[in-house]
Formats: C-alpha cells, structure tokens, sequence
C-alpha cells in the first residue's frame, strides 16, 4: 500500500490498492514552481487480485466493490475510494486509465476526487484529457456529499472544487469546466447536472480571486476583517455546451 505526493511531472505510473492512488498539491501559492504537476501515461486500479490478509498492520478489512469478497482496506470501511485526489494546483492529468472502482452501500469510490475537509482553495486551471475508465468505474468523478469522512463538505476547498474536462473525456462535454453541483457562482442556464457525480457541467471561462484578510488600522485598535478566499467567478461569454 503506497501513497505519492509529487511536486514534479509524473509519468508512467501504476498504483492500486489504497485509499487515494495518487494526490497533487502545490507549493507556496501561488508563484512557486512547484505548484504544478503533470500525471501522464498510467494505470490507476482500485480493486486488484491481492485482496491481502488480516494481521500485522492490515487493521481493516471490509468487502471489495468488484465481487463483494473479503479484502484489507486502507482506513475503515467507510472511508472513500480515490484513484487520483486533487487539491490545490494546478495539476494535469491527461491519457491515463482507470479500472475497477466501485463503491459499496458503505462507502462513495470513483476514480477522480478531491481531498476530503479541504480548507484550502482549489484552481480553475486543474485540467484533464485523454483518459479512460474501464466498465468497473461507476464515478468517473466525484465531489463529496455531507457524511462519516466529509463531515459537513462545507470548507472552502469543499465548496469550490473544480478542474477543467479539455476534451470531454471526463464528461462528455469537450471543453466543459466540472465543479459542485451547489457552487452556484459558476452555474449559468446552459450548465447540466450530474446528479450522482454532485456535480455541475458548464461551459465559459472561469478565474480564481483570493483575499485572506483586510487589515484596517484605526485609533488605539486593530480590526481585523477575515474575506473570503479562493472564489470562482465566471466570465460573461458561455455558450451552450456540446457533447465531445
């Protein structure tokens, strides 16, 4: 069971097994050039034949989407499946393929999701083309829902997740942007719902706008007014969206 955190380009990767294949984050936000990588040319399996055994560190065992057997887990049976975490950014994923992730009545599984109690900011620019998922992936993606490991879903990085579908090989619609069903400073009336995904399709441009704080001196005090950071704004031309 392995997890990478890479600050550089990756390529020809193959991982399986664990909770979150594969997780991006940048640097120091955001001029650092640590803060963008690419994942290119892998395979991501969420379910492969080691279905492991009880004892030594494996704590947990549950049972497996794929053919409900017995299987060690990487948290506890309710803890979401992820092949390719995004977080921050910007990241690109592109001709990559997944297979074999299915989620069980206790736990969501996609292929693509967002790290979970996410506090911090997520970028427009995160894209992805040119992958595949194999007919055993139910979520191409997905963007979390109120529960056990997303508590609320209501941080900042919850609220504005998104990346950008370059050639609709996530969704079906070629150059889409793809967020939370419910951030409602992105939809416009061409927008479509994916209801089992928690997500919204649109098309447009979208940019990202941070403040932290607006610091005001006044007389014999400091006040202190915390703004909110990470907000997505659209931009006034969309069109309607078109399936790739």
């Amino acid at each position: 069971m392995a997890c990478l955190d890479l600050r550089a380009n990756l390529n020809f990767l193959e991982v399986g097994g664990n909770g979150y294949s594969h997780f991006n984050s940048d640097g120091s936000f955001p001029s650092d050039e640590g803060s963008s990588q690419e994942v290119s040319e892998s395979l991501f399996v969420g379910e492969s034949r080691n279905y492991g055994f009880q004892g030594g560190q494996n704590k947990y065992v549950g049972t497996g989407g794929i053919d409900q057997k017995p299987r060690t887990l990487p948290r506890n049976r309710t803890f979401p499946i992820r092949g390719f975490q995004i977080y921050d950014g910007p990241i690109h994923l592109t001709r990559c393929t997944f297979k074999k992730y299915v989620p069980t009545p206790d736990r969501y599984t996609s292929a693509i999701g967002f790290l979970v109690k996410n506090p911090w900011q997520i970028t427009p620019r995160n894209n992805i083309s040119l992958v595949k998922f194999g007919p055993h992936v139910s979520l191409n993606v997905f963007f979390g829902k109120p529960g056990p490991w997303f508590e609320d879903c209501e941080l900042d990085g919850d609220k504005n997740s998104i990346f950008h579908d370059i050639d609709g090989s996530v969704t079906g619609y070629k150059d889409a942007y793809v967020g939370r069903i419910d951030n409602y400073l992105i939809r416009h009336p061409s927008c479509v719902n994916i209801t089992k995904w928690n997500a919204v399709v649109c098309s447009g441009n979208y940019a990202q706008v941070g403040q932290n704080a607006l610091w005001c001196l006044i007389p014999n005090q400091l006040l202190i007014v915390p703004l909110p950071r990470g907000v997505l704004l659209c931009s006034s031309a969309w069109s309607i969206l078109s399936k790739a």
